[in-house]
């Protein structure tokens, strides 16, 4: 269960013949800095990579956040999730319907992605394994042809938005 005062930190670093390779994992957003042999590394993301060679960076990637900064490596995102309100979990019970007006400007690229619903203090995780527009709704599908989870009554969704990029030169 989430707890809003929780503020938990997680660093990964994974050295190889390459580099160090950086993961920071955090459960609520906050803007934190860490040393990674040498190099700053900088986000407020509920997930960032960053993969370096030869002490630099050359790929980085943010999940949930608003900015990762590294050495050369500069990620920002004005909009670190999408939210909103869930209309109905349809009969199947393997269709979330969000309100109108909700739908990101490429659907298709949802498919694969996580849709996080909330009701209350609980919050449920569902893959998103299809999304299409009916009737001036967005229909995002939990379950399908043997694959997801059927999804459970909700108020409202979040969906963690992703940004990625190769430094120049690389």
């Amino acid at each position: 269960m989430h707890h809003p005062r929780l503020r938990i930190v997680s660093l990964w670093r994974f050295t190889r013949e390459r580099g160090t390779d950086a993961v920071v994992s955090m459960v609520t957003r906050q803007l934190v800095s860490v040393s990674v042999q040498g190099r700053e590394l900088a986000t407020d993301g509920c997930l960032a990579a960053v993969l370096a060679k030869q002490g630099k960076p050359w790929a980085g990637c943010l999940v949930a956040g608003s900015k990762l900064e590294s050495a050369g490596l500069h990620l920002e995102s004005a909009t670190p999730a999408l939210s909103g309100k869930i209309l109905d979990v349809g009969p199947s019970r393997r269709v979330l319907l969000l309100r109108p007006g909700s739908t990101a400007p490429e659907l298709s690229m949802l498919t694969g992605q996580t849709i996080f619903a909330i009701q209350g203090k609980q919050r449920r995780a569902y893959p998103i394994v299809g999304v299409d527009v009916a009737e001036g709704r967005t229909r995002v599908f939990t379950k399908t042809a043997g694959r997801g989870f059927e999804a459970r009554t909700a108020d409202r969704y979040e969906l963690p938005l992703t940004v990625s990029a190769l430094v120049d030169g690389q």
